[in-house]
């Protein structure tokens, strides 16, 4: 499945993914957005979520999303 999805973002296909699998999005997406009860919490590149959260540069998508909900 990741294939698919960077096969045909490398092609300048935008993909959406809604996922609770987070290594799965931190693998495949360039850019995240974090929802809590239906709203943006925040929304940019993995290093700019992180930089939001306050988190350091290595932090898992799911370290910093436990952090901003």
């Amino acid at each position: 499945m990741r294939d698919v999805i960077r096969d045909a973002a490398v092609g300048g296909t935008a993909i959406v993914v809604s996922s609770h699998q987070l290594e799965l999005v931190e693998r495949v997406c360039t850019r995240v957005q974090i929802l809590k009860k239906g709203g943006k919490v925040v929304e940019g590149t993995l290093d700019e979520v992180r930089a939001a959260a306050a988190t350091g540069p290595d932090a898992s998508l799911e370290e910093v999303f436990f952090k901003l909900v």
